[in-house]
Parts: C-alpha cells; structure tokens; sequence
C-alpha cells in the first residue's frame, strides 16, 4: 500500500473539515482535538490495534465526545494523528479532567511511543462541507 504525505497542518485541515458536516449539527460550536504520536516503524502495526482498541473506541462512552478518527503515515518513523470531536471544553474534560489541552496518555503508551508529546492542540470547527 501506498502512503501519501501531506504536511500535517493540511491533514488536520482535511480531517476537521471532512468531519464537519457528519459531525457538526446545530449545535456548534464543536472543537477538534488533535493528538499526535510517532512509533517505530516496526511497531506501526501493533501500535495501530493497540490505539484502535484502547483509545478510539472508548471515546463513544466520554459524555460530550462526538466521534474520533485515527490516521498514520509511513516513514522512518510511524506519525499517528488522532482528532475527537467534542460539544464543549466540559465534554474534553469529561475525558481528560481539568487540564484539557493535556495528553492523556493510554497505558503502553511509553512502550511504544518515541518522545511522546505532553499537549494537544485543539481547533474550533467552522465550516466544512460533505462530499459526494
């Protein structure tokens, strides 16, 4: 399979923008919060389950979480990118207490991850659009 390369700030534009209409209702403004990770290439694939078992899927039960996605590209280093869609700053804090622009970080974690990140970055949905 073939992996293409987009700066990174091109993906979250596409993701978040992509996610808008299937996400954003009536009810905005919705926030994006983008989580970052990068994983040796030969613990890309492990990796990838791990975070699928242990991260995406738990966001569906956080009152406030409007839906997560998880992307990766391929290099000499795996990048993971995972943005969760959320109602209200409360909803992010549902999930991660107070601090809310704070890594919450799943347990293996430090197995895995090369130089983890310790914060987030989050955006305000503003538009977006449904393709065909």
């Amino acid at each position: 399979m073939r992996h293409l390369r987009f700066p990174l700030s091109l993906a979250v534009a596409v993701i978040c923008a992509s996610a808008a209409t299937s996400v954003a209702t009536a009810s905005r403004p919705i926030i994006a919060r983008v989580w970052r990770g990068f994983v040796a290439t030969q613990n890309a694939e492990v990796y990838s389950r791990y975070l699928e078992e242990q991260g995406i899927q738990k966001f569906a039960s956080i009152p406030g979480n409007r839906g997560a996605e998880m992307s990766r590209s391929n290099g000499d280093r795996v990048e993971f990118v995972v943005v969760s869609y959320w109602n209200s700053k409360e909803g992010i804090q549902n999930f991660t207490g107070p601090e809310w622009d704070r890594v919450k970080p799943l347990p293996d974690d430090p197995k895995y991850l090369v130089a983890p990140p310790a914060t987030v970055t989050r955006y305000e949905i503003v538009s977006g659009v449904a393709g065909r």
